[in-house]
């Protein structure tokens, strides 16, 4: 299984030595490669520095501008995708979400592996997209700071879809950015029909 960690990133380098620690102590999976995408602005030497920690090597992209929060892991994606397609699966997660035991992930892996034809392993959101405020229970938004997919199922017309999505408004007075990446991601596995396991 070809596999790809894309972490995406913005501000608190630290938090690269910190993934970096997590990453060396997995016990399951080895082979993998590792994409970070950093758009915080910090110069290509300050974000080598604290990703020197990673055994596996890091291909850093670095983009100056900020695309904004709603934006950034949805261009980084359609930034990277060429990157991306040539791998069985893509392990998406945000600076400051950590693997801190990579059995559990492993299993899902597998299982994928097992059972092929689902493009999307997340975890519901607790956000209400109607009034855009964060709710107790689970909506049918879709969790982005951790997901798994297939980036033959997820492919560069999934992700430019999403942003399309990203350009059209829900409320009056909203526009390119003030979607939140949980609800377009789930608009638009459902447009595209491509099967989401939760």
């Amino acid at each position: 299984m070809k596999l790809c960690f894309f972490i995406v990133g913005h501000a608190r380098l630290e938090c690269y030595a910190k993934q970096a620690a997590c990453y060396n102590r997995f016990k399951y999976i080895k082979d993998y490669d590792l994409i970070i995408y950093d758009n915080s602005g910090a110069s290509l030497e300050d974000i080598e520095k604290h990703t020197k920690a990673f055994n596996n090597k890091v291909q850093i992209i670095r983009r100056q501008d900020n695309p904004g929060y709603n934006l950034g892991q949805l261009v980084a994606l359609n930034e990277c995708y060429n990157l991306l397609k040539e791998y069985d699966y893509v392990v998406h997660h945000t600076w400051d979400s950590f693997v801190v035991n990579d059995s559990r992930l492993n299993t899902w892996l597998e299982n994928f592996k097992a059972h092929p034809g689902c493009g999307l392993l997340t975890n519901q959101f607790l956000f209400n997209p109607d009034n855009n405020s964060h709710v107790f229970a689970p909506t049918l938004c879709y969790g982005t700071d951790v997901f798994v997919f297939d980036p033959k199922m997820l492919n560069l017309s999934f992700w430019e879809k999403c942003l399309a999505l990203a350009h059209e408004p829900t409320h009056p007075g909203t526009g390119y950015g003030d979607i939140p990446p949980e609800l377009i991601i789930y608009k638009a596995t459902k447009e595209l029909n491509i099967p989401v396991v939760i």
